[in-house]
């Protein structure tokens, strides 16, 4: 990955007005729509998209008059930006990050003025309410979007658990409880989870009320399953590292990450124009036996405004 100086700090979001909503969803959304390659699009005319980007605006207009709520530019500035930013590729490229925090504040574009505490309205069927930014409306109160992660043994039905704490709901009806993980030794039964590295084993299969956390298998340790091993790999009752390049997965059809099984040998994905069977590589479809471009994720815009 190629650092960037001070000099190439990324370009912000526009602000985008009310009445601009129609004219800059038209200029940047649609026209993608019609340039990129498209397997199918939402809309079938150039108008359709036009008329769709219109009703996004008066939208915005009616629900502001009708509930008395506040406009945000920066949201479908934010989100025309993103159009701007991909281009033609595909929006699922940059969609699989499994280190991104599960509670997101989000953008709402359309936003009330009650502040934590104060009565709400939920608008219709929409992701909007009459809560200030960053707030939600549940049971009609304003809380936190995302309140502060939750201590040991804090109630944790409606919250997140701090790092390294998980909400524990046991079978004995209790209010769910945010515990540490099971170390090694420890019991995991009832819905205990065990620390990383660790995996829970019921030593006798007709007795389930007996399990305790247990350390995974190494490379070349014997093991019985896929969830034994460091490496997630038990292909032959020994855990062992996924093929690498030029590596054997004759019979498994299975390869490291980023790799496919091509002729019972582990290779690199497939390019752009290459021939191909089902080996193309991250954005790219084996079409007609030749590796093309993924759908743009412009084909099919999600309403910035409401749907």
């Amino acid at each position: 990955m190629l650092s960037m100086g001070c000099d190439d700090e990324p370009e912000p979001a526009p602000q985008v007005a009310v009445g601009a909503i129609a004219q800059t969803l038209d200029s940047v959304v649609c026209e993608l729509a019609f340039d990129c390659e498209c397997s199918g699009r939402q809309f079938e005319t150039r108008s359709e998209c036009t008329a769709w980007a219109t009703s996004q605006e008066a939208e915005a207009q009616r629900l502001m008059e009708t509930y008395d709520l506040e406009w945000d530019p920066t949201c479908v500035g934010s989100y025309v930006h993103e159009f701007e930013e991909l281009q033609c590729a595909s929006s699922r490229l940059f969609s699989d990050d499994s280190d991104v925090d599960s509670c997101s504040t989000g953008c709402d574009a359309l936003h009330g003025r009650g502040t934590v505490g104060t009565p709400c309205l939920a608008i219709e069927e929409t992701r909007y309410s009459t809560c200030d930014r960053g707030l939600r409306c549940r049971d009609d109160i304003c809380v936190e979007r995302c309140p502060a992660p939750l201590g040991l043994d804090a109630p944790c039905r409606d919250g997140v658990c701090d790092e390294g704490l998980f909400c524990f709901e046991s079978n004995e009806g209790l209010e769910p409880q945010c515990q540490t993980r099971s170390a090694e030794g420890a019991s995991c039964v009832n819905g205990r989870l065990c620390a990383e590295d660790l995996r829970c084993v019921v030593p006798d299969p007709t007795d389930p009320t007996v399990a305790t956390c247990e350390r995974l298998e190494e490379v070349n340790a014997p093991c019985m399953g896929h969830g034994e091993c460091t490496t997630g790999y038990c292909p032959a009752g020994f855990c062992v590292d996924f093929p690498s390049e030029g590596g054997d997965c004759r019979g498994t059809d299975v390869c490291a990450i980023g790799l496919f099984c091509i002729d019972d040998v582990c290779g690199p994905a497939k390019e752009r124009g290459a021939s191909c069977t089902e080996d193309c590589g991250g954005g790219l479809f084996c079409v007609e036996g030749v590796c093309r471009g993924s759908d743009a994720a412009a084909c099919w815009p999600d309403p910035p405004v409401s749907g």
